[in-house]
């Protein structure tokens, strides 16, 4: 049942309203002499200078009126804004491509297209971008010929792209290589968030349907970690945003890593950003039977929509120069197999073995960032069945790094280092170990990364977590002393231990208290 508000109620949001405020008194708004509101005592909106209810019309405040410039002053620089979701019209997705009657890829939003080398991935983007600026992509964009923005770093649009889409039937006076040109007319690759607004504004002027980053990667400024989440996002939220305001789809290209997982998702390289901010991702994989599409994300739609099977025919294209042969990508229909299929054959038949099971555990474990390595071992323990030596095998193969905490030792996937690294920001007040980075992991024996190293001779101070019997006369030994808090033994101290037989070391007779980093207990004095 709705509440008619009361009289006075009534009468505080017309006075708000009047004054800039929102229903609910977000903001105080502004005085008419131009100062900034405050609460009175009757929870009132009164002048922040004399204390009077500032009215609609002159006379209502004792104060001189503001410049304009005085006024911009003492407005807040930042204001939080609430809309109730009544105020809020609903409307139905908007599929830029429908396949049989269900969306695949919602206009105005990011889309990832990923796979291994040479499995189709750019083939696919120039046929879609050859069916919008023909008008026959089944959709929101069918029926009118629209532009397309093509970003490519890696691929030579003479040699490689322009041929391709005379291959696919693009119109060519449709489609834009996009660069960027300094004002001392050098020309470099889009580089975001950087030329975010230049690229928005391409879009709204070009009427742009379809923005390419081949590779997305790649179109992300070099000052960002793409192995950092919040990094990443700093250029892709911008994206989602603008693609949101345009109506336009932002396709990405992204590559897999070198891990044998099945989970198409999981395989793609850089920070899980990418996969998080796509509102769509197509996986793309090949073998010996064929190439297959499997849609793996479909965030506004059906997500068990069937995979696509695809195959690339060569194609001969006339130049000035001769003619060029490229490839262009033919669609099949649906297919029975998914690219999980093609992934599971390739990496060893349908009975994975125990670590690749474990690698997929990792995998999906880490997915979304560092965790503590004793809460990864009990789940897979006690939910897979995983052992902690089939773990540190599959641990070691993936490359996990390591990070020593107060509270234990955390794990994350390589390409989230750059997280682990910053683990201050999530457990704030705990001091920070150097970490244990991917390349020591991958260099490191089973079942060692972190713990144990046969060479403890080699050890120097950072190597914090390392454990080995040193010579507690050695250098390294001194240093871990200094790591562990101990006092470091004289030089004098050592030469006698080792010149003086009737003065040797005191031992003790509580195991509890030996130290065997040091080679005797702690409890002795220096």
């Amino acid at each position: 049942m709705s509440r008619t508000p009361s009289a006075d109620e009534a009468r505080r949001r017309a006075e708000a309203a009047a004054s800039g405020t929102g229903a609910r008194g977000v903001s105080a708004g502004t005085c008419s002499c131009g100062r900034a509101l405050s609460r009175g005592s009757d929870r009132e909106f009164v002048c922040g200078e004399c204390g009077e209810r500032p009215g609609q019309g002159p006379g209502q405040c004792d104060c001189e009126p503001l410049s304009e410039a005085e006024s911009k002053s003492q407005r807040p620089a930042r204001r939080l804004v609430l809309t109730p979701a009544s105020e809020i019209d609903p409307e139905p997705v908007v599929w830029a491509w429908e396949d049989n009657g269900h969306g695949r890829i919602p206009a105005g939003s990011v889309s990832l297209f990923a796979g291994r080398e040479g499995t189709g991935k750019s083939s696919f983007l120039i046929w879609l971008a050859a069916q919008i600026t023909a008008g026959k992509l089944p959709g929101s964009f069918s029926g009118g010929p629209r532009s397309v923005i093509y970003v490519a770093v890696e691929d030579s649009w003479k040699y490689t792209i322009v041929p391709r889409l005379m291959a696919s039937g693009a119109d060519r006076d449709l489609v834009y290589r996009a660069e960027v040109q300094t004002v001392e007319g050098e020309t470099y690759s889009l580089s975001l968030p950087l030329d975010n607004k230049l690229l928005k504004d391409a879009i709204a002027e070009y009427e742009v349907a379809l923005v390419v980053l081949d590779p997305m990667m790649s179109a992300i400024s070099d000052t960002l970690d793409t192995h950092v989440n919040r990094q990443v996002r700093q250029a892709l939220d911008p994206l989602a945003r603008i693609a949101d305001q345009t109506g336009a789809i932002i396709a990405g290209i992204a590559h897999f890593n070198k891990s044998a997982g099945t989970d198409a998702s999981s395989l793609i390289t850089g920070s899980g950003a990418f996969k998080d901010v796509a509102r769509s991702i197509f996986a793309f994989a090949a073998d010996d039977e064929g190439q297959v599409i499997t849609q793996t994300k479909n965030s506004l739609g059906w997500s068990d929509l069937p995979s696509l099977a695809y195959h690339i025919v060569e194609a001969t294209v006339p130049t000035a120069k001769g003619v060029a042969r490229v490839g262009r990508l033919v669609l099949d229909g649906e297919s029975e197999r998914t690219v999980q299929d093609i992934l599971t054959d390739v990496g060893g038949g349908q009975e994975r073995d125990e670590k690749g099971r474990a690698e997929d555990h990792l995998r999906k474990a880490l997915s979304n960032g560092p965790r503590p390595a004793r809460e990864v071992e009990e789940e897979a323990r006690e939910a897979h069945g995983i052992t902690k030596r089939t773990l540190d095998r599959a641990r070691q193969s993936l490359s996990i790094p390591t990070q020593k905490r107060a509270s234990g030792w955390w794990i994350s996937l390589p390409e989230h280092e750059g997280d682990l690294r910053d683990l201050s920001r999530l457990l704030p007040g705990e001091p920070v170990p150097p970490a244990k980075t991917a390349k020591d992991a991958k260099n490191a024996k089973a079942g060692n990364v972190g713990k144990v190293a046969k060479d403890a001779k080699a050890a120097s101070p950072g190597d914090v977590g390392t454990v080995g019997i040193l010579d507690p006369r050695s250098a390294p030994a001194l240093a871990a002393r200094s790591l562990t808090g101990l006092p470091a033994r004289s030089p004098a101290a050592r030469e006698r231990d080792r010149q003086d037989p009737e003065h040797p070391a005191p031992t003790c007779e509580h195991p509890d208290c030996w130290d065997a980093l040091l080679g005797r207990c702690r409890e002795v004095p220096a």
